[in-house]
């Protein structure tokens, strides 16, 4: 990283040469996705500040690849990631980092500070960049310049991206299994086993009606939580019934993976070989902070959202009300004076109409006005006998 020289700065010379030096070889192993943090490069927050800080994180990681998100453009210091980041750092560390390319120079929004790195991937808020030591990093596209966001818009962004980011993978289960697939998202779901009439259900299905491969992991997550070894459907169906009814509900935490065919499915963690979980498991943990985050906001939101709705109907209600108030003193004064008169009509339903005879109190200064009002209030009713309720 480059920019303008801070104020205050001094023994300019060895120490900036230390600076770069350190810089150029990387600050340590970093753990990806957890504890990564963005920092800003800023007057007060230069680079030499920003890689002290990178270097209190001494989280180490079998794969040997130094990450860091320790760039630049960042208003903050963020332990938080998104989504999007956790696991496309994880998927870049199984596939041993992104093939070389043509590093581009890249600028925040001031131009006072750049770097070369390669382009990882992106979505609508954040980039991620690689640089030729192999250190990954993140920030934000608005603080980018303005002609970089234009280049993250073009054919050629967008087909770096789904190189890197869009291809399968090559994952290994704890039985040494290969499985090609795409890790889309991580997720973290009850499920619930349990006999009803004679028949094995999962939730609200039955367990014959799964597809095959949830059928095959439901025994392995038995057996990971019982210690049952449970062969087949039958071994299955035996072990649920000897519960008598009673249900057993696993958390299973994990990522859902793609198939080469489009179809998603969950796979817990413990069904992944050892070095597959530390690769994604090392952001799981940010991202059920954020989720709960996000599941909070979400519930504040709808909490406020039925606020406003009762204040809103209370309201209106309230003003209802105060209205017929009004209507029924102007009434009563404008009977009082003799400029008008109550009287009860009785209104009988109509053919087709779904209801019954009703008496309705309405206001004119004879029958006729008072029953035409009544059945202008009233339609699919016609009018039957009325009587003079005020005097």
């Amino acid at each position: 990283m480059e920019g303008t020289p801070w104020k205050g700065r001094r023994e300019k010379g060895r120490r900036e040469k230390e600076r770069r030096e350190k810089e150029r070889r990387g600050t340590g192993t970093i753990r990806p996705l957890a504890g990564v943090q963005r920092i800003a490069f800023t007057a007060h927050n230069p680079p030499r500040v920003a890689k002290s800080i990178a270097r209190q994180i001494h989280f180490g990681y079998p794969v040997g690849v130094v990450v860091s998100s320790v760039f630049f453009l960042g208003d903050q210091v963020q332990a938080k990631m998104l989504r999007f980041t956790q696991l496309a750092l994880a998927l870049l560390f199984t596939a041993l980092i992104v093939s070389p390319a043509n590093a581009r120079k890249w600028k925040d929004a001031t131009g006072r500070y750049s770097l070369e790195a390669d382009l990882v991937g992106f979505d609508q808020d954040l980039v991620i960049l690689q640089r030729e030591n192999k250190e990954l990093g993140s920030c934000r596209i608005d603080q980018l310049s303005k002609e970089d966001q234009a280049y993250l818009k073009t054919k050629e962004a967008y087909a770096i991206h789904d190189s890197n980011l869009g291809k399968l993978q090559t994952w290994t289960t704890a039985s040494g299994i290969k499985v090609i697939g795409k890790i889309v998202d991580f997720a973290k779901r009850d499920v619930t086993v349990q006999s009803r009439r004679g028949r094995t259900y999962v939730g609200d299905k039955a367990y014959k009606n799964l597809p095959e491969v949830y059928r095959t992991m439901l025994l392995k997550v038995i057996q990971h939580f019982e210690g049952e070894a449970l062969a087949d459907e039958a071994a299955l169906n035996r072990w649920v019934r000897s519960l008598r009814g009673d249900a057993r509900t696993y958390t299973l935490e994990g990522v859902v993976m793609e198939l080469e065919n489009g179809d998603e499915y969950g796979v817990p963690f413990f069904l992944l070989s050892k070095q597959d979980q530390e690769v994604l498991m090392a952001g799981y943990d940010e991202w059920l902070a954020n989720k709960k985050q996000e599941d909070q906001a979400a519930k504040a939101e709808e909490e406020n959202s039925i606020r406003l709705q009762s204040q809103a109907a209370a309201y209106q209600q309230d003003q209802e009300m105060k209205r017929q108030v009004a209507v029924m003193r102007f009434n009563m004064e404008a009977i009082r004076t003799g400029l008008t008169s109550a009287w009860e009509v009785t209104l009988y339903p109509a053919s087709g109409t779904v209801g019954y005879p009703m008496w309705v109190v309405t206001m004119g200064r004879n029958s006729e006005i008072a029953t035409q009002n009544a059945l202008r209030q009233n339609p699919g009713y016609f009018a039957g006998p009325v009587r003079k309720v005020s005097w």
